[in-house]
Order: C-alpha cells, then sequence, then structure tokens
C-alpha cells in the first residue's frame, strides 16, 4: 500500500525503511523482511512485506508533520486501495478499517455516489457499534452518514424520494445514539427531520 500512494516500488520502499527497522523505530510483522534486501525488485512484491510502528507516539509524531490536505488524499487513497482488495462480502466485517480511512479522507469523494455508499457504510457501523455498547462510536459513524447524506441532499439529491431506506435507517440509528450519548439537541434536530 505504502509503494502505491508513495509511487516508489516495493524495493525502493523497502530500502527508504531499513534504517527505521534497524533503528527499531518500526518492526516487521514476519520474516520476510530480511529477504526485501536480497532479493530482486520484481520479487518483492511477492513477499507481502508488512511493519508496525515500535510505537503509537512514533506513528502519531510522524502523522502531525504531514499536512493536513496531504492526509485526508492518503486516507483517501488508502481506501481506495482497500475499497479494490476487500470483497463485498468482506466489507462488513472490515468497516471499521474502512471506515478509518474513508472517513478521514471525506473532502476527496467525487461524486454523489459515492457518498451515499460511505453514508450506508456508516450505518452499518453505526449498528455495530451500537450493538456492541460503543454508543459514542455509533453517534460518531451516525453522524459522519448523516452530513454525507446532507452534502448529496445539497449536491440535489432527494435523499428522501431515491434512498428512503437509507436516509430513515440513518435517522433512526442517528438519533438512537444521539439519545444513548447525551446528546438531546442532536436526537430532537434529527427526529424533526424524520
Amino acid at each position: 500500500t505504502l509503494a502505491a500512494i508513495a509511487d516508489k516500488t516495493e524495493h525502493d520502499i523497502a530500502s527508504a525503511l531499513w534504517p527505521a527497522l534497524t533503528a527499531g523505530l518500526i518492526f516487521p510483522l514476519s520474516a520476510n523482511y530480511v529477504l526485501a534486501q536480497q532479493t530482486t525488485p520484481e520479487a518483492l512484491a511477492d513477499l507481502a512485506l508488512e511493519f508496525s510502528f515500535a510505537h503509537a507516539n512514533i506513528q502519531q509524531a510522524l502523522y502531525s508533520l504531514l499536512p493536513e490536505s496531504k492526509r485526508e488524499l492518503w486516507h483517501w487513497q488508502i481506501c481506495q486501495r482497500m475499497l479494490k482488495e476487500i470483497s463485498l462480502d468482506e466489507r462488513e466485517a472490515k468497516c471499521f478499517d474502512l471506515l478509518n480511512q474513508l472517513n478521514a479522507g471525506l473532502s476527496h469523494i467525487p461524486t454523489n455516489e459515492q457518498r451515499l455508499e460511505l453514508a450506508d457504510l456508516n450505518l452499518l457501523a453505526g449498528r455495530k457499534a451500537f450493538f456492541s455498547a460503543a454508543h459514542d462510536a455509533s453517534y460518531k459513524y451516525t453522524q459522519t452518514g448523516l452530513s454525507l447524506l446532507k452534502e448529496a441532499e445539497a449536491q440535489g439529491v432527494n435523499i428522501w424520494q431515491g434512498h428512503y431506506q437509507l436516509s430513515l435507517n440513518l435517522h433512526i440509528q442517528g438519533a438512537t445514539a444521539a439519545y444513548l450519548t447525551n446528546h438531546f439537541d442532536e436526537m430532537n434536530r434529527i427526529g424533526e427531520a424524520v
């Protein structure tokens, strides 16, 4: 994924990460990293190299150095790649991973169709979070879904006629999550829309 986003080869990425690996800033998630320095660039794609940061603060420090516009673009690019690799059947199981990327790159959504798909995915995540008693997360996902509906509506999509079930379900789930997180004004606002 990093190679595709950085527009570099797998070999270039492995070479660039080597100093961070030897310094202990990242660690490999498999033993394949040893082969990365010894194999041909063409064979690297088959190694499935995966690394993780040694500490979350290292990741956060590097992340904070990126300009906001670049962060959003990278999140969008990462997610587009994930969507290509994850089948429709697997999306439900991986909805939180997908939304961590998609929701961070909302400003790069080019079409209303994609906004509606993302609203539906946020509804799914909101429901999953709700049934796990993660009410704050449910509220966050449903609020994002509702804002996507509102944005599509502002661009001429009649969400109540063309996407009634999605709109109704998102509003109901959003109102429920708002109630459970003590956002009563928001709950009333959502209820009035229905």
